[in-house]
């Protein structure tokens, strides 16, 4: 759309879209996978965003001390349904 490449998802019952491009590898995230609601996860390193905000959440590949998570993101647009 407009020349930016987007992903979208449904969760908590909207819609979201995201820059379709993981800040880690550069991989589209419209490869990735839902792995727990509000959040969309890179298929290629398994990095974690919030759908909301776009902020990385977690770096499955990294474990639980990455620090990864909050220093990362990507572009988030607003999205208003209609009908």
């Amino acid at each position: 759309m407009l020349g930016e490449n987007l992903v979208f998802i449904r969760a908590n019952g909207r819609a979201y879209a995201l820059q379709d491009l993981c800040a880690h590898k550069g991989m589209p995230l419209s490869f990735g996978t839902c792995l727990a609601e509000g959040s969309l996860t890179c298929g290629y390193h398994g990095w974690t965003y919030d759908v909301e905000t776009g902020k990385c959440v977690a770096a499955i590949s990294d474990g639980p001390e990455s620090a990864v998570p909050g220093r990362y993101g990507v572009k988030t647009y607003p999205v208003e349904e209609r009908g």
